[in-house]
């Protein structure tokens, strides 16, 4: 039967290592164990060591690079665990931090195709948002995999627009599957909300439009004396100068006793501090979508957020309903202030917000993978 063979997933990154799409092959992982499907992870060095075991999520030693002379060695490593382990899917993450450039992960596909017996799944993150040499980077994936996962519609669409003879041969073998929040829901805050407690939330590095939150919450801390603004999140390995820089431009705007960092912190702290909060601001370069897992773990933490509005937003998010859409600094400052004054309005946007975010829990995420594993229809 199917439930008594594994899935292996390879990831560049996996927690404790800092990465979005590595905490996402994580929590993936621990969701497939709850379906009764045996998972092993293999990552890279700093990632869950070769002895690691936990909710039914086995590590299978550890990359010692992902560079093309590694990715051998590793593969003839993995090729040897696949019968013994009973493994019948191999499943790509792609991109991670931990991969940095290599494309050690490309020819570890094209070889797991050819060579191994097992199945191929790729998990493809942000295609539309990256440059033209990682489109192209990607080709390997779209053609040697047996199956491909997309995290939204937009990303789809990017590849029908780029690249159309390679989405004529992938359109019978992908599914769109959403990411889920990398933040556990429903720990709920110690002591209830804090009034006036008002959030950003994400990674750290140039792009996540952090100058523009630092004036929004300037012209909220003039407006409204009991406002208190928190930064949770981490630092972009690459852009630590960055942070220190953002750092200090947001002490300059605003009174240090108004401004928490929270950095670095477990996902259960952030989820107890994203619970206490008010508001959170939280605008995007290309507009809310279900792939910002930033935004869903405010929506699932029952926090009034405040986003930007693109051209494939989705129309599920209804402005005034469960999300709240601004376009400048001006706009986002006034209906952050809106929020704080009317708990009406924020309740019922909190509420509306959690049930549109139920859908993406990482039990219903997993329920569709292993439908598309099994060659049904996951949607």
């Amino acid at each position: 039967m199917y439930k008594k063979k594994g899935v292996l997933i390879v990831t560049g990154s996996c927690p404790p290592m800092r990465c979005g799409v590595g905490d996402y092959a994580y929590n993936l992982a621990s969701a497939l164990s709850g379906t009764g499907t045996p998972v092993y992870v293999y990552t890279s060095a700093e990632g869950m060591g070769a002895g690691y075991k936990k909710k039914g999520v086995e590590a299978l030693g550890r990359a010692k690079g992902w560079g093309l002379l590694a990715v051998l060695s590793a593969f003839r490593g993995l090729k040897k665990d696949l019968v013994p382990k009973n493994i019948a899917w191999v499943n790509i993450q792609y991109p991670t931090i931990g991969y940095g450039y290599s494309l050690g992960p490309q020819l570890l596909c094209i070889l797991l195709k050819l060579f191994s017996g097992a199945g191929v799944i790729s998990t493809l993150h942000e295609f539309r948002s990256a440059r033209l040499l990682r489109k192209i980077s990607l080709i390997p994936f779209l053609l040697f995999s047996d199956k491909i996962i997309f995290t939204a519609d937009e990303e789809v669409a990017a590849v029908r627009e780029m690249m159309p003879p390679l989405y004529l041969r992938v359109r019978a073998r992908y599914a769109v599957i959403p990411v889920g929040s990398n933040v556990p829901a429903g720990l709920g805050a110690p002591a209830g909300k804090r009034a006036g407690l008002v959030v950003f939330f994400g990674l750290f590095y140039p792009g996540r439009c952090l100058e523009l939150v630092a004036e929004i919450f300037q012209t909220v801390a003039q407006e409204n004396k009991n406002a208190v603004f928190g930064m949770i999140g981490d630092v972009h390995p690459k852009h630590s100068r960055y942070y220190e820089q953002m750092r200090a431009y947001f002490e300059t705007l605003l009174p240090k006793d108004r401004l928490e960092w929270h950095i670095g912190e477990s996902s259960e702290n952030v989820a107890r501090i994203l619970a206490c909060a008010s508001a959170a601001v939280l605008p995007y370069p290309d507009g809310a979508s279900f792939r910002r897992t930033t935004l869903m773990a405010a929506m699932m933490s029952g926090v009034p957020a405040l986003s930007t509005k693109g051209p494939d937003t989705p129309a599920e998010f209804r402005d005034g309903e469960n999300i709240l859409f601004a376009y400048d600094r001006s706009e986002f400052a006034k209906k952050t202030l809106t929020v704080l004054s009317d708990p009406a309005l924020a309740g019922r946007i909190a509420a509306n917000a959690r049930e549109l975010s139920r859908e993406f829990s990482w039990d219903k995420i997993a329920a569709r993978y292993v439908s598309f594993i099994r060659g049904q229809n996951a949607g």
